[in-house]
């Protein structure tokens, strides 16, 4: 999984590297830079309006309260097994960067998702997302959260994923895994929204680096 926080690097420079620098990118051949950074700028601006789109249907279909849980919270830890695609993170960046909300708060959320593949680890199942406002029992990026969290209670793979309180426990639909894009509403667009995105990552990557003097 790509970084959240070289996105906007990846976007702005047309290529990949951790240890990027303003003296470096400037080795880009002018032109080649100036192609590369408009078309990443257009392409990243209409990945971002698809998932909006998307996410707006979803939200019709499943109609739902915020704040309904109330004083539960066991869906925002890491004992809920939910994935979160490159692209949503860059969504939520945007998001934060709306609302003028630290950024550090994708470091720390990035922390909470690699902590939460670590489904071995019991202890780590009771990290609170960092997103998450325990005083006031809501989330807020809610508007921009994703899509595994839109669809959580609503859909699982089994009951057990649930937390024995859980106000969807009765009305959670089961579907297995290979029955998502039947079962699931709108989960094969998301597919295709987040892994035309990966692909297209690689390639500004690449097409960054091809121009890029070492």
């Amino acid at each position: 999984m790509f970084k959240t926080s070289t996105i906007n690097d990846i976007i702005k420079y047309g290529c990949y590297d951790d240890r990027i620098s303003y003296k470096r990118s400037a080795r880009l051949s002018s032109r080649h830079a100036s192609r590369v950074t408009r078309h990443g700028f257009i392409m990243n601006r209409i990945f971002l309006y698809l998932l909006r789109k998307m996410y707006k249907k979803l939200d019709i279909t499943l109609t739902c309260e915020e704040n309904i849980c109330r004083d539960c919270y066991k869906c925002c830890t890491a004992a809920a097994r939910q994935k979160v695609s490159d692209v949503e993170q860059a969504y939520i960046k945007k998001y934060l960067q709306e609302q003028n909300l630290p950024l550090t708060l994708m470091e720390d959320y990035e922390k909470f998702l690699n902590d939460r593949q670590n489904l071995y680890d019991r202890s780590a199942h009771n990290i609170l997302c960092p997103f998450y406002d325990r005083d006031k029992k809501h989330c807020f990026i809610y508007p921009a959260r994703p899509y595994s969290c839109r669809i959580y209670g609503s859909f699982s793979v089994s009951k057990d994923d649930l937390p024995g309180k859980c106000i969807y426990k009765k009305t959670t639909k089961i579907y297995r895994e290979k029955e998502l894009f039947k079962t699931v509403p709108y989960s094969e667009d998301y597919a295709s929204i987040a892994s035309a995105y990966k692909i297209y990552i690689k390639y500004i990557a690449w097409w960054g680096k091809f121009f890029y003097k070492i």
